[in-house]
């Protein structure tokens, strides 16, 4: 086939006068055959004089085929040929963007402009340009300058609202993104802007109202359930984050952070069974992550997988030799898990080693350990911690008040000092 429309196209060449050449370059490049018109526009230029237009057509052509190269070369002789048109200084300025000679580009760009200061093409791709390079004022300007151009479009309203967020200027940005949906308040982009920079600038009550309006113009949008979701777990509000992470999952969103909070708030509201598969899914992202394997530890400690429990806390405490607090934590989880397992003396240990990592005990830790020694038959160092869990609880109960532990630790204290009496002890 490519064989015959050589041949075609050499008959072509031959046969047809100049202007038809150009006309059947055109009809392929405008009926979009771009690897037709760049083969036949390069026999073309083998065997014509110079013409702008021919060279356009075909390093376009080129540029649609993803043959920057080739399109640089064609594009840079159009420009050379006829230096004052605008439409081959942007082409040329356009692929020189693509092969990122932004410099260049720019020079080119606003060459097109000192002839038409509001030409709309050199506008919008030195604009892209500028926020390419981080340029974020100078983007703004040409930003604006596009506005004036087109006010009823809200895509530049919306990059200006970039920019500024860019340059962590949240007010302006707000009054750009404000503008940008007042101006197409159909745009669910707008909207989503709009909610999440609200969000970011903790304005959650905001924030949750422009959720809810995007969330009933299009009930099938993951991101406003997302931000939902997220404004929720920000205000400490978490069982009513819930649903909407559940609900942006469904839709779709299987980014790290969505399941890794989902996770964590099933887990801390001990829905351990539901939390696990969103537990497991960032473990699978990042093995190497504390807080995943951690969170993994106390989702099997609360389904009774002991065994598993303790795996994932000896990962944690493998991803954490540099984290004290997180250690502290994990030593605490592999003592309760051998508390359950029945493993006593192992549970123990764990509890000397939490204390190792950071020298303190708290409350619960006395209590624990008291607990333990009761059970492994070791009444003298029982009766020590309990006696320092009464301690503790005297700094802030009432005098003469005494709650649940209290009363157990007094009362286990004196049955153990009795046994203690009868064996001679």
């Amino acid at each position: 086939m490519k064989y015959i429309f050589i041949t075609f196209s050499l008959f072509c060449i031959c046969t047809q006068s100049y202007s038809q050449k150009l006309d059947s370059l055109k009809l392929f490049y405008f009926n979009s055959s771009y690897f037709k018109a760049a083969d036949y526009g390069k026999q073309i230029i083998q065997n014509t004089t110079d013409n702008p237009e021919i060279y356009y057509l075909t390093g376009m052509s080129n540029l649609k085929i993803n043959k920057s190269d080739n399109a640089e070369i064609l594009l840079k002789k159009a420009f050379n040929l006829d230096t004052a048109k605008i439409k081959y200084i942007n082409a040329y300025a356009r692929v020189l963007v693509e092969n990122k000679d932004y410099k260049n580009a720019i020079k080119l760009y606003n060459k097109a402009l000192q002839i038409d200061p509001v030409n709309f093409a050199a506008l919008n791709n030195v604009s892209k340009i500028f926020m390419l390079q981080k340029k974020y004022k100078k983007a703004i300007n040409t930003y604006l300058s596009l506005r004036k151009l087109d006010s009823l479009n809200s895509y530049y309203s919306e990059k200006i609202g970039l920019c500024y967020l860019k340059l962590n200027d949240r007010a302006n940005s707000f009054q750009y993104y404000l503008n940008a949906y007042q101006t197409d308040s159909t745009n669910m982009r707008n909207l989503k802007n709009l909610a999440l920079l609200c969000y970011k600038n903790e304005l959650y009550k905001l924030s949750l109202s422009y959720c809810d309006k995007g969330i009933k113009a299009d009930s099938s949008n993951s991101a406003f359930y997302k931000i939902k979701a997220n404004t929720f777990y920000k205000k400490e509000q978490n069982i009513s984050a819930i649903p909407f992470y559940k609900k942006a999952v469904e839709l779709g969103d299987s980014s790290y952070n969505t399941l890794k909070r989902l996770g964590m708030i099933l887990c801390d509201t001990k829905q351990y069974k539901n939390a696990l598969e969103y537990n497991l899914a960032v473990y699978a992202k990042d093995t190497s992550s504390f807080s995943n394997t951690l969170y993994l530890c106390r989702n099997y400690l609360g389904l009774g997988e002991y065994d598993k429990s303790i795996y994932f806390a000896e990962k944690t405490l493998e991803n954490t030799y540099f984290a004290k607090v997180v250690s502290f934590e994990t030593y605490d989880l592999l003592a309760q898990n051998y508390t359950e397992k029945k493993d006593f003396h192992t549970a123990l240990k764990m509890y000397d080693k939490k204390y190792g990592v950071m020298n303190k005990r708290y409350l619960e830790d006395y209590y624990n350990i008291a607990l333990l020694y009761d059970k492994t038959g070791n009444k003298k160092k029982a009766i020590r911690f309990y006696k320092k869990v009464i301690e503790i609880k005297k700094e802030y109960l009432k005098p003469d008040e005494k709650d649940d532990i209290y009363k157990y630790a007094e009362h286990r204290i004196t049955r153990l000092l009795e046994e203690l009496h009868f064996e001679g002890n």
